[in-house]
């Protein structure tokens, strides 16, 4: 099985960073401590960090902000992490393919499938493991970026 640690173990320390400082990363959750923790695993790595304290105002925002990952709660007042991730995806946003992870304190399988028929690309439990955070965002950027530079390879080709 391909995990992220496998992924990451096989990237030089020079290309992971290089990876993270091209990142912009949008959080959503109401809850600033959790906002604030993010912020200090990310910046430090050299990656843009925007904060929205509700799905509204990142609904509002994330075209303008164009962030390269959303990093979203799924519990919140008003409109929860679930029902952000849908309205991103069947918008005509720019951003509705936008690589997004849920992280929550909920757990169990249901709410692992939960998170994916909404929309996400995974899902982490708080409390999660700073480093398993950091190579899943960049997995998962990688593995996008691949996918794109597939597609014009096609497109060029055709």
């Amino acid at each position: 099985m391909f995990t992220t640690n496998s992924f990451c173990s096989g990237l030089k320390d020079t290309d992971t960073l290089q990876i993270l400082k091209k990142l912009k990363v949008l959080v959503v959750d109401d809850n600033q401590d959790s906002c604030d923790l993010i912020s200090f695993l990310l910046e430090p790595l050299g990656v843009q960090v925007v904060i929205a304290t509700s799905a509204l105002k990142a609904l509002a925002n994330i075209d303008q902000l164009q962030p390269h990952i959303l990093v979203s709660d799924i519990v919140m007042p008003d409109v929860d992490g679930y029902s952000l991730i849908r309205r991103i995806r069947h918008s005509k946003l720019a951003s509705k393919d936008i690589t997004a992870v849920a992280i929550t304190a909920l757990s169990g399988e249901e709410v692992l499938n939960q998170t994916k028929q909404a929309g996400f690309d995974a899902c982490l439990v708080k409390p999660f493991d700073a480093d398993e955070f950091i190579d899943l965002l960049v997995f998962l950027h990688y593995r996008k970026e691949v996918k794109n530079r597939h597609a014009e390879i096609l497109l060029e080709s055709a």
